[in-house]
């Protein structure tokens, strides 16, 4: 089977999924996919570091994704890797909380966060998995790209 790489994707994470494919005989191709970043038969993986994925609750583009990604395949996953400590810097850049102390602006967001990862698991058939760094969500992903049918 092949994994396919979204050819926009040129962070850390993605070499480490090449690099560990490779290692383990997955046969890569990078090429534009339109849902997803990683896909592997009617498998999708939509991989977000946690400023990638609170950006994407704040923007609610979490949601059209997660919908694409359950109208074109079978199985979902959300991988998300960082501790959430690093999702927590986005609230000192949104204008919208220029008037609520830092702390408490923390304190919102890590509502924000946690209740998008709840959120995905209880309404939506799409697994989420959080991992502490880009090197253990690569070995997730190769994981379970191994074991696929």
């Amino acid at each position: 089977m092949k994994l396919y790489i979204d050819d926009r994707e040129r962070s850390i994470f993605s070499r480490l999924v090449e690099t560990k494919a490779k290692k383990k005989g997955i046969k890569i191709v990078k090429e534009r996919i339109e849902v997803g970043d990683y896909v592997l038969g009617d498998i999708c993986f939509e991989a977000k570091s946690v400023k990638d994925f609170m950006a994407s609750v704040i923007n609610k583009r979490i949601w059209t994704q997660i919908d694409n990604m359950d109208r074109c395949f079978s199985r979902n996953f959300v991988m998300i890797y960082g501790p959430i400590e690093e999702a927590l810097t986005l609230g000192t850049h949104i204008t919208t909380f220029e008037d609520i102390p830092k702390e408490s602006r923390k304190v919102i967001l890590e509502n924000k966060f946690r209740g998008a990862v709840g959120r995905i698991r209880l309404d939506t058939d799409v697994q989420v998995i959080w991992t502490r760094n880009e090197r253990e969500a690569a070995e997730e992903l190769i994981t379970l790209a191994k074991m696929a049918p």
